[in-house]
């Protein structure tokens, strides 16, 4: 599943770089486009244009980021959290694309806030009032003010992040 989650990543990304307003078209015509991707793709312009119009690449922007939690906090090695998203800077409205489960977006927005606020990030975040998630599976969203946002434990992120790189290295052995 993650190589098929990196894909509607790359097509994300694609349409962006390229201001292609139907870009699902361009992808279902490709020999092994993927139909559950086609689908994705199709429903965020959907999602786009109800919210945006005609003015999605003029309003939103894609953008890369990552969060470096530090060798000394994590244990083994310092870990990359890399995340993707669309970001409106008139709305100061940060928007991540998901798959399904966005119900839970309430369990989701407090450790990524804390993870913003208490380590380093690769590139600076733009100011940011809301953050809403886009559940390409659904084709619902969910809108949540950051500000109003409460930070999840510090320490308990920085214990998931130690069980996963225990498991991440017992899995190359």
């Amino acid at each position: 599943m993650k190589k098929l989650d990196g894909l509607r990543y790359q097509q994300l990304e694609l349409i962006f770089q390229t201001q292609v307003f139907n870009g699902y078209l361009r992808y279902s015509n490709e020999k092994y486009a993927n139909p559950l991707t086609m689908g994705f793709l199709r429903r965020f312009y959907e999602l786009a244009e109800q919210h945006y119009g005609a003015k999605l690449f003029d309003e939103l922007q894609w953008m890369k980021n990552r969060v470096v939690l530090p060798k000394a906090a994590v244990g083994k090695r310092e870990v990359y959290v890399p995340f993707s998203f669309c970001f409106a800077p008139q709305e100061k409205r940060l928007i991540f694309i998901e798959y399904g489960k966005v119900e839970e977006a309430e369990k989701w927005l407090p450790i990524f806030k804390t993870m913003v606020e208490n380590f380093v990030l690769e590139n600076a975040l733009p100011e940011i009032d809301v953050v809403t998630y886009w559940d390409l599976m659904k084709g619902t969203t969910k809108e949540l003010s950051f500000p109003d946002a409460f930070l999840a434990p510090k320490d308990r992120v920085l214990q998931t992040a130690r069980r996963l790189v225990e498991q991440a290295i017992g899995r190359r052995r």
